[in-house]
C-alpha cells in the first residue's frame, strides 16, 4: 500500500520534471545515453513490477504493521471480511493510481515494448477500473507496427470485457495484416487475436471478405509455415461467413450469351494497396 503511494508521488514528480509521452521516444529513438530521469523511469517500473501480487480470493485476514490511510477516522470495523473488502478496494486504486502515474511519463522504448506485452496479465486484471487504460492502449495502437501488434491484446481484453469503443479498430488491424507481422516475435499472440477478432457473427461480410483476400494475397509473400497459418484462418472465415463463399469459386453468370461479372476470367477486383477495407 506504502509503496504504491509511494511510486504515484515519485511518478508524478518525473512527469512535472519531463514532457512528452512514450509515442515521442519511439521518434526520438534510443541513442545510448540516458539521462537522470530514464533511469529513474527504469527504476519505477522494476519495483512496479516486482512487487508482489496480492490474491484477495485466496486471502482473508492483512497482517499490517500500520492501518494509517486504510482506515477513515472514528470506523470501526463490524467483520473481518469487510475490512478485507475494503482494505483490497484501496489497495486496488493505490494499485491504478500508480500504474497511471507510471505510464504518462516517457518510456524508454524497450520498456514500452516490455509494458505492452505483459500489460494484458499483469496490470489489466488488478485495476480498479481497467477502462481508463484507454488512452494509452489506443494511442499505442495507433503508432503501427510491432507496437500496434503488442497493444492489440490489452485493446482487445478493454474491448470485449469492459465495453470500450474503438471505431476504427478494423481499420488499424487490417493495415497491420503485412508480411513482416509474420516475422515478428509475438505473432502466435497476434494470430490468435486476429481469429478472435474475425470471430463474430455480427461483422459485415464486405469487412470479412476483405480481411480473406487480404489473408489470402499474404500467402504469396509470407514464410511457408506462415502461409499455413494464414489457410487455416481463411477456412474459420468461410465457415463462420457463409457470405463470402463466393469467393472460392465464382460462377461466371451466362446472360444471352454475354457473359456477366467477371468479364474476364482471372480478372480480380480486389485492391491490395487499398488502406480502407
Amino acid at each position: 500500500f506504502f509503496t504504491y503511494t509511494s511510486l504515484d508521488k515519485i511518478a508524478n514528480s518525473l512527469g512535472s520534471q519531463t514532457t512528452g509521452s512514450g509515442k515521442d521516444v519511439l521518434q526520438n529513438g534510443d541513442d545510448g545515453a540516458e539521462d537522470r530521469s530514464a533511469i529513474c523511469v527504469r527504476n519505477v517500473y522494476n519495483i512496479l513490477v516486482h512487487i508482489p501480487a496480492l490474491d484477495f480470493k485466496k486471502e482473508s485476514k492483512f497482517d499490517m504493521w500500520s492501518t494509517v490511510g486504510l482506515s477513515s477516522k472514528g470506523e470501526k470495523d463490524t467483520s473481518e471480511g469487510s475490512s478485507a473488502t475494503r482494505i483490497s478496494k484501496k489497495l486496488k486504486l493505490k494499485f491504478t493510481k500508480a500504474w497511471l502515474a507510471f505510464l504518462k511519463l516517457p518510456l524508454p522504448l524497450d520498456v514500452y515494448k516490455e509494458v505492452l506485452a505483459t500489460l494484458h496479465q499483469n496490470v489489466i486484471p488488478s485495476m480498479s477500473n481497467p477502462a481508463i487504460l484507454c488512452d494509452f492502449l489506443t494511442t499505442s495502437y495507433d503508432i503501427g507496427g510491432v507496437i500496434s501488434v503488442m497493444a492489440l491484446s490489452g485493446l482487445f481484453i478493454l474491448m470485449t470485457q469492459h465495453q470500450l469503443e474503438y471505431p476504427k479498430f478494423y481499420d488499424k488491424l487490417y493495415a497491420l495484416l503485412t508480411p513482416a507481422v509474420f516475422m515478428a516475435k509475438h505473432r502466435s499472440v497476434f494470430l490468435q487475436l486476429l481469429d478472435a477478432c474475425l470471430k463474430s457473427s455480427y461483422l459485415q461480410a464486405y469487412l470479412v471478405a476483405s480481411f480473406a483476400k487480404r489473408l489470402s494475397r499474404l500467402t504469396l509473400s509470407v514464410p511457408p509455415a506462415g502461409a499455413l497459418i494464414i489457410i487455416a484462418l481463411i477456412h474459420n472465415l468461410l465457415r463462420r461467413h457463409p457470405s463470402i463463399n463466393f469467393l472460392v469459386h465464382w460462377e461466371v453468370a451466362q446472360d444471352d450469351g454475354v457473359a456477366s461479372l467477371p468479364k474476364k476470367i482471372g480478372a480480380d477486383p480486389f485492391n491490395n494497396e487499398e488502406t480502407d477495407p
